[in-house]
């Protein structure tokens, strides 16, 4: 099993909506429930796919050497490269090299499977083909990206597996561990030909821990009365929703697959406990004394609380400058609301209003999640104002750039709202605030780039992000080998129509690619 961990616990960049507002901790696991806005990135294998996952290079070195120095401790290895010891020399160094947007890898040729492994692995790619067909709602971007239909790439796929001629006598548990492998490998290898889109990938160790944790921590620490969840004082949700999620996290073959034993769980986990304590994450500067100052932060997915101790006496530091530059470019993304908490609630002492508009598919899987009936169904951090369908809301709206055809796979049209209330130990911050983003800034640095607009928290400046946005997702277990697939199931516009997916979030002020938005915000600062 310890192989199959290794692979499963590839993490890039991406991230996940789970924590509240610092009141009511439970409120982001509502959230996470009700709509399962995890921001999960997709694992990407190829230098040549879009790089959205550069600003971790740093941090994922460090986790490699610290699973080094760990002794037996493989239930959080991190590691960033596949074993290929099932390959000779000559054949694995064509494991990852394809150049056909899609196709079929070079690798999948050369694996060796019983005729049992196969059929395995075909039932499971049929069970996540009809998921994504169904539940996907960037079909048409796909299509226009990659100029060929989701169907006609898993299609090419599909047959690849089926034409692998099988050697060797079937034994259903050598078969089932063969088939994880080989499929574990092979989505991860899709999630980077789709370059972050729809945030395709399977749902990596570190993370399911996470759920699985804070869920079944919520059952166990909540009193159940007449059916809901009450948790100090506080009605957090619906016992059965809850219990749910968590009988959908822990079947047989899910715990078999990421090798879990129910009887390790923390049932008293704490939700500030996400993320990793990893120091170099977040850069502070004084670009001009008493004017200007310079903050970076790499990646939200380390822990807020860690990362607090630099963030935090900056912000007293700084608090009389004129202006305070937030550099998120070639952040990749990471726990949704580390933006919100850790600075917009620091740095306002006013409430901030947040809003934008979600497109959603209503396939099986979703409605499993969503009572699109009812606003209620929708709520956590973020609530669902207003539930439409989407043909009747672009009927009355003027959307110059959406694209029409994509209603085939749209169902309903949610408006967000949520309002960010200023931190009882915030640190205002008087001054203009601007943030920078690029083509690398990805999934939760996308939804701080949103809310920073939205709300006029500060002025965006960059390029257009790289449209993996932080969306409603379902994850999707395959029926023999367990594991979980992400398929987010929704689709974000701006507010002239452009799909965040295709086009990526477009800043308050657009400078070109070759251009640098520090450069270019100091230039503004002086007049120039």
């Amino acid at each position: 099993m310890n192989r199959i961990r290794k692979k499963t616990n590839l993490i890039k960049h991406g991230g996940f909506k789970l924590m509240g507002n610092g009141i009511s901790k439970f409120k982001g696991l509502l959230l996470a429930i009700a709509i399962l806005v995890f921001m999960l990135a997709a694992c990407t294998n190829d230098e040549d796919q879009l790089d959205v996952e550069n600003g971790y290079d740093d941090t994922l070195s460090e986790l490699e050497e610290e699973d080094t120095e760990s002794n037996d401790d493989e239930e959080y290895n991190y590691e960033v490269a596949y074993e290929l010891e099932d390959y000779n020399e000559d054949s694995s160094a064509e494991i990852f090299e394809n150049h056909d947007p899609f196709g079929t890898p070079d690798w999948l040729s050369l694996i060796q499977i019983t005729a049992g492994t196969r059929d395995i692995m075909l039932e499971d790619f049929d069970y996540l083909t009809a998921s994504m067909l169904e539940n996907a709602p960037t079909l048409g971007v796909f299509e226009r990206r990659f100029n060929i239909s989701m169907a006609g790439a898993l299609a090419e796929i599909r047959q690849a597996i089926y034409n692998i001629e099988p050697a060797g006598s079937s034994n259903h548990a050598e078969d089932l561990f063969a088939a994880a492998d080989h499929l574990s490998r092979l989505f991860d290898w899709f999630a980077g030909r789709v370059q972050g889109l729809g945030h395709f990938g399977t749902l990596p160790l570190v993370f399911y821990m996470d759920f699985l944790e804070l869920f079944s921590a919520a059952l166990h620490q909540a009193e159940n009365v007449d059916g809901r969840l009450i948790w100090e004082g506080e009605d957090i949700g619906d016992a059965n929703l809850f219990q749910g999620f968590v009988d959908s996290l822990s079947s047989e073959e899910t715990l078999w697959f990421y090798g879990i034993d129910l009887a390790d769980l923390n049932l008293y986990r704490d939700l500030e406990d996400l993320g990793w304590h990893i120091g170099g994450n977040v850069t502070t500067d004084v670009i001009r004394e008493n004017q200007i100052a310079y903050l970076r932060i790499n990646s939200f997915m380390m822990n807020g609380t860690f990362d607090s101790t630099m963030l935090f006496p900056f912000y007293e530091a700084v608090q009389g400058f004129e202006h305070l530059i937030i550099d998120l470019r070639g952040n990749g993304g990471g726990y949704g609301d580390y933006f919100r908490y850790y600075v917009m609630a620091m740095l306002t002492d006013s409430p901030l209003e947040v809003r934008f508009n979600e497109f959603l598919t209503a396939g099986e899987a979703a409605r499993h999640q969503v009572d699109f009936n009812q606003e209620w169904s929708l709520r956590g951090v973020e609530s669902a104002e207003e539930i439409l369908l989407a043909s009747d809301f672009v009927n009355h709206q003027t959307l110059p750039y959406f694209n029409e055809a994509d209603l085939d796979v749209l169902h309903y049209m949610v408006r967000w709202r949520s309002v960010i209330e200023p931190r009882e130990d915030n640190i205002p911050f008087a001054g203009d605030i601007w943030v920078l983003v690029d083509q690398r800034s990805a999934s939760a640095s996308e939804l701080a780039a949103i809310q920073s607009m939205s709300s006029g928290f500060a002025t965006v400046v960059g390029t257009p992000t790289a449209g993996i946005t932080p969306a409603m997702a379902v994850f999707v277990p395959l029926p023999n080998t367990g594991m979980l697939f992400r398929i987010d199931t929704g689709y974000m516009v701006d507010d002239l129509g452009r799909s965040i997916e295709e086009f990526g979030v477009t800043p308050n002020i657009v400078i070109e690619p070759e251009s640098d938005a520090l450069n270019v915000v100091l230039d503004l600062i002086d007049g120039r």
